[in-house]
């Protein structure tokens, strides 16, 4: 019988985190991070297509989706990834021993890679899909890019949101661009916060010090694609793979080949 997705919440010091599981707990886990504005939900069909191999765990980062956000100063990498090495020990209780696989997407690659060099102990690997490592220029630049106008009516901001998240890959399924877009409406002023919050996070140092096996991959339409060979140089146990012709969206447009390359890594 084909996998289904299943949906949780699990009190943490921070108020209530969400995620989303498929596939046998007894198989090995692979904790699957989200990007900006999306939620767990970006992972539904790559769960399925990895649950036969993983018992997959995609949570949505506090403030975002369906997770709570109760100390707004927790907004940062290091606030997600703690809650999210909460939600490794949950599920860990009875396996104190366990290691897990990590998946990171753009502000989810920055917050695994977070875990991974800072809680070596439990991860065994990390895939890396577009790492968020990029110039201060260009930084600056996509902060003002994602930042509202307070002018905008309702059906103006909508419009505003769709055009930009649309523009990031305008051959993607409208289902998904709508998805991104009310996400990014429900962030409100978080939206801008969370680009801020990868910025000011020392990524760099991070890769530095990882120690696990790494994947890291970008599609060629993928706006981070320039900046994998940096990250790349950065960690001695990297590796690069192909992903060909795909977008920030790749997971969701091209699940059963990034399937493909968890798997065989």
């Amino acid at each position: 019988m084909r996998n289904v997705v299943n949906a949780h919440y699990l009190d943490t010091p921070n108020g209530k985190v969400h995620f989303y599981s498929c596939g046998d707990n007894k198989l090995p886990t692979l904790m699957l991070l989200h990007q900006t504005p999306s939620d767990g939900r970006m992972y539904h069909d790559l769960m399925l297509c990895l649950s036969d191999d993983f018992h997959c765990v995609a949570p949505d980062l506090p403030g975002f989706g369906n997770s709570e956000l109760l100390q707004p100063d927790s907004f940062c990498v290091e606030g997600w990834a703690s809650a999210v090495r909460y939600l490794i020990e949950y599920l860990f209780v009875t396996a104190p021993d366990s290691k897990l696989s990590l998946f990171g997407h753009h502000t989810g690659a920055a917050v695994a890679a977070e875990i991974a060099a800072n809680t070596p102990a439990r991860v065994q690997k990390l895939i890396l899909s577009g790492p968020p490592l990029l110039p201060e220029t260009v930084k600056s630049t996509l902060i003002n890019s994602v930042a509202l106008p307070d002018i905008l009516d309702d059906e103006q901001r909508f419009q505003y949101y769709w055009q930009k998240v649309n523009g990031k890959d305008p051959a993607a399924p409208q289902s998904i661009a709508l998805r991104e877009t009310q996400s990014a409406i429900e962030l409100g002023d978080n939206y801008p916060k969370a680009y801020q919050a990868v910025f000011d996070y020392d990524l760099e140092n991070a890769l530095v010090n990882l120690q696990c096996p790494t994947l890291m991959f970008a599609g060629d339409q993928d706006a981070l694609q320039p900046y994998l060979t940096h990250a790349l140089a950065l960690s001695a146990n990297a590796h690069r793979a192909e992903i060909g012709n795909t977008s920030t969206y790749v997971c969701e447009t091209h699940p059963a080949q990034v399937a493909r390359l968890i798997k065989e890594f």
